[in-house]
């Protein structure tokens, strides 16, 4: 795992999670997925969350349904290049957001928010 911290998972409602606690070492990458998902560094339990079908009939996967942001919560931090992230996998088993961090040096404090728009 190339976050470092401890994470602090805030589950904010049942399609929703806040993450805090971690920063992403340099030139490294970390992952977020769902608890069924074994390779999950932070694994977040929503037992919920799933593929579906909207209303117009169409299958929705979950690397399309579920929202990954982040700011970096420290002041006087020195610029650094944006974390990059990459959603990959389609349902509960396989769904990871992977965090890359391009730069030399390791991120500042992050707030990271997991949104599910879906089912």
């Amino acid at each position: 795992m190339a976050f470092t911290g401890s994470a602090v998972i805030s589950y904010v409602s049942d399609t929703c999670a806040r993450i805090t606690g971690l920063s992403l070492a340099a030139a490294a990458s970390g992952d977020i997925g769902l608890s069924a998902n074994v390779a999950a560094d932070v694994p977040l339990v929503f037992p919920n969350w799933d593929r579906y079908k909207n209303g117009r009939g169409d299958q929705i996967e979950l690397d399309q349904s579920i929202e990954i942001s982040y700011v970096v919560a420290e002041v006087g931090l020195a610029v650094v290049e944006p974390l990059s992230i990459v959603k990959t996998g389609d349902g509960r088993a396989d769904f990871l957001a992977t965090f890359t961090n391009p730069d030399a040096a390791a991120s500042g404090a992050l707030e990271i928010w997991v949104k599910f728009h879906g089912g």
